[in-house]
């Protein structure tokens, strides 16, 4: 793939150098079930952007192609000023853009339909200048503000581990480090198992990507499991813009084993689907797990435009990103199921205190905020971002998330980083009932599962929408109740 870093806007190209570094229904996915914990501290949605009639790219109908905020100006912003720049305000030279083309418009030889490249502004132009310029390019989507986003940064996780007693179910595995694996253990994840392999069971691979870090695609417990096209590549790498994904920072595939590591192999650990998976590896960050906007937004498109069934993104950062949101939106409408890590602030996320991309799952169909609970006491992580109204369900995080690591290694980290990876498995167990039994879905399907069926905690019923944790199992006794035969499995109350 050519990820171009020269400017091709008719007159811009002069302004700016290389910056290196469909209509849905309303989406309130609470469950009846819930009800009981959670009406009380959730939120309406309000301005649902999804709504809205919504361009080939993403963006809703009507969207200026040149979208700058104040915010962008930072301590140089206007007295008072806010929202979008006036048409007389001054966007100063150096300031990070990103520019969003249509491959097929430009002719352009790429994997990707929608690409972006991130640029400098080269000189001082007002927003009616740059209004003008945009506009005269047709191949030319939208200009945006470009951000340095980093990963949902975790910590290393000392916890002793459980004892092999602790995980039961008629479902078993003989990978040795399964019960440090407590993650597996608090969602019943074995025991989900039992349903989701019985019958027809899981006949059919489920691709899922990891935007993230890279992965380690040769690690002895992934490599059955990675994603191969018909080059034998494993995806993609929008930091070195080459198709060697490889992981030089660890934190992608830990991700990807929490997701992906091979069940019954004899070694390590299981991921929450721990076959008839394929991990594709989207490298969006550096080994000092930060990338701007462009690369991740050419991450989710990408992963999106090959195919992927579900997308987990454990990064962000404390701003706003049109970009990004529209890109998660062109990925949900092309039938992926996104999962995103809340962030580790132990911040409440609000419309002022906002943070992407977690804070667009609040408002787009198929997409949901992971926040982290302890693996054994089922508490909120203290470090784990919170909302009644953008984080929507829980899942273990911290204390003993042992995956997959560099150097063919393992170790236990701790964040939302490792829980949102454990509701993206889960998403692809419940994609795999759905492609083995050749029934359609939509994301919002899956989605509504995954909280219909969360297993509610009356402790968290103030800081996480849903009020509930993620319980695999009785995720696959609601998608049996659902789709397979006649019955309420999935309302059990334990």
């Amino acid at each position: 793939m050519r990820h171009l870093k020269a400017a091709s806007w008719f007159g811009l190209s002069l302004l700016l150098t290389p910056f290196f570094f469909n209509c849905h229904q309303s989406t309130d996915q609470s469950s009846a079930v819930n009800a009981t914990s959670a009406t009380a501290n959730r939120q309406p949605d309000s301005e649902d952007q999804t709504v809205r009639a919504m361009t080939a790219d993403g963006a809703a109908v009507g969207d200026s192609k040149v979208r700058i905020t104040a915010a962008v100006l930072g301590s140089n912003a206007p007295a008072g000023a806010a929202g979008k720049l006036s048409e007389n305000a001054i966007v100063p030279a150096g300031t990070k853009l990103l520019a969003l083309y249509d491959n097929n418009c430009r002719g352009t030889d790429s994997h990707l339909r929608y690409e972006a490249e991130a640029m400098d502004l080269a000189e001082n132009k007002s927003m009616n200048e740059l209004e003008i310029m945009a506009e005269s390019d047709p191949c030319l989507m939208r200009i945006d503000e470009n951000h340095v986003h980093t990963l949902i940064d975790p910590v290393v996780d000392r916890a002793n581990a459980v004892s092999a007693n602790d995980v039961s179910a008629l479902a078993t595995t003989n990978d040795p480090r399964i019960a440090e694996a407590r993650h597996i253990t608090f969602t019943k994840t074995l025991s989900s198992w039992d349903w989701f392999y019985s019958g027809v069971g899981l006949n059919q691979d489920v691709l899922v990507a990891v935007v993230d870090t890279g992965v380690l695609y040769t690690h002895p417990d992934l490599v059955d499991n990675v994603y191969s096209d018909s080059n034998g590549q494993h995806g993609y790498d929008f930091i070195n813009d080459d198709s060697d994904p490889v992981d030089d920072n660890g934190h992608g595939t830990h991700v990807s084993g929490i997701i992906a590591a091979r069940a019954n192999n004899g070694m390590g650990v299981t991921g929450v689907m721990g076959t008839r998976v394929k991990v594709m590896g989207v490298k969006v960050l550096n080994a000092q797990g930060s990338g701007d906007n462009a690369a991740i937004v050419n991450g989710i498109r990408y992963a999106a435009d090959q195919g992927a069934h579900v997308m987990n993104l454990s990064l962000g950062g404390k701003f706003q990103s049109t970009a990004i949101r529209d890109a998660m939106v062109y990925a949900a409408g092309k039938g992926t199921v996104i999962i995103v890590a809340a962030g580790n602030s132990n911040e409440e996320i609000t419309a002022a205190n906002f943070y992407a991309p977690s804070g667009y799952s609040k408002d787009i169909p198929g997409c949901l905020s992971v926040g982290s609970v302890d693996a054994v006491t089922g508490a909120r992580s203290s470090f784990s971002n919170t909302s009644s109204s953008y984080v929507w369900i829980a899942a273990p995080g911290s204390n003993g998330i042992l995956s997959t690591y560099l150097a063919n290694g393992y170790t236990a980290l701790q964040g939302t980083s490792m829980a949102s990876p454990v509701v993206a498995g889960a998403a692809a167990l419940l994609v795999g009932a759905y492609r083995s039994r050749g029934l359609a879905y939509t994301p919002t399907q899956v989605v509504s599962l995954l909280t219909d069926s969360a297993r509610p905690v009356t402790t968290l019923s103030a800081v996480f929408r849903n009020g509930a944790t993620l319980d695999i199992e009785r995720a696959a006794k609601l998608f049996y109740s659902r789709y397979v035969m006649s019955g309420d499995a999935g309302t059990e109350a334990q």
